[in-house]
């Protein structure tokens, strides 16, 4: 059986929703309830509250998630190019060494 790798970078949101959400199909269509529905994607507003280590966490549950329930091949298939840019950087709304926000002391103009 076909085992994906822990290292697959985060997708573009887009992309891991897509993802998410054929993987739910799937899973829906397998009708095995000992098997949990897919982790859940960290991204959008979630993403603005989270770090980037959070972020990677939350994707690779979901590779685990895969690996564990036999859907790595399927996976496979659907994850696309990685892209140019680490996305969980990109997307992260905390810092990984503070508590600091993105949006804190937006609209503050120090004269």
């Amino acid at each position: 059986m076909k085992q994906l790798s822990s290292d697959i970078p985060v997708p573009l949101p887009e992309d891991w929703a897509r993802i998410h959400h054929e993987l739910s199909i799937l899973h829906n269509h397998k009708s095995d309830p000992n098997i949990p529905k897919p982790p859940v994607p960290l991204i959008l507003a979630g993403a603005a509250f989270s770090t980037a280590g959070a972020i990677r966490d939350r994707w690779w549950n979901l590779v685990d998630w895969a690996n564990q329930y036999g859907f790595a091949e399927e996976m496979a298939k659907m994850i696309p190019s990685a892209p140019e840019y680490d996305v969980a950087e990109r997307i992260a709304g905390i810092s990984e060494n503070s508590t600091q926000h993105w949006w804190e002391g937006l609209g503050d103009d120090e004269e």
